[in-house]
C-alpha cells in the first residue's frame, strides 16, 4: 500500500470475492476480512445483501463483531452497498416502506464504521429528502452510482 498520496485511501471490494462466498467454504464476513489480512487494502467495500442471511438488516452484534474484527487486523469499511427493493412480491413498495428497508440498511453501516453508503443513481428518489435527517444522525455520506454505459 505504498506510492500513495498520504491523504488517499486504498480500498477493497468485497464484491470481487461473489465466487468464493457462493462455494459457501467460508462466512462471507470472513471472506471480506481476508481482503485486510491479506494487506488488499486496509480499508473495505462491503455490500450488506452478501454478507448476512439477515439482510436488510444484521443484528447489531454482526455489525459490530465484523468492525471489532477489521479493527483488529488494522482494517475498517469505508462504503457500503445498499439497496431498496423495489417490489414486495405483488406491487411496487411506496415510501413508506421503501424507508422502512432502507432504514435498517443505514443503521447497520453506522455500526460497521461505514464512512459512506451508496445506491444505485437516481434510486433513492423522493427519499432522499426524508432520508436527509438519519444520514446526518448516522454520520453518513450517500453517494449515488451510475454503471453501464
Amino acid at each position: 500500500m505504498t506510492g500513495l498520496p498520504a491523504n488517499w485511501t486504498l480500498s477493497a471490494s468485497a464484491f470481487n470475492l461473489t465466487p468464493e462466498m457462493l462455494r459457501a467454504e467460508r462466512t462471507a464476513p470472513d471472506l471480506a476480512l481476508t481482503l485486510v489480512e491479506r494487506g488488499l487494502a486496509s480499508a473495505i467495500e462491503v455490500e450488506l445483501g452478501q454478507l448476512w442471511r439477515g439482510y436488510p438488516a444484521a443484528t447489531p452484534d454482526e455489525a459490530r463483531s465484523l468492525r471489532d474484527r477489521l479493527d483488529a487486523v488494522g482494517g475498517r469499511v469505508s462504503i457500503v452497498g445498499l439497496s431498496i427493493d423495489e417490489w414486495d412480491g405483488h406491487r411496487r413498495r411506496d415510501d413508506d416502506e421503501r424507508l422502512a428497508f432502507l432504514e435498517p440498511q443505514l443503521r447497520t453501516s453506522a455500526a460497521l464504521g461505514a464512512h459512506g453508503v451508496r445506491l444505485p443513481l437516481g434510486q433513492a428518489g423522493e427519499l432522499l429528502e426524508r432520508t436527509l435527517p438519519l444520514l446526518e444522525e448516522l454520520d453518513l455520506v450517500l453517494y449515488e452510482e451510475a454503471q453501464g454505459h
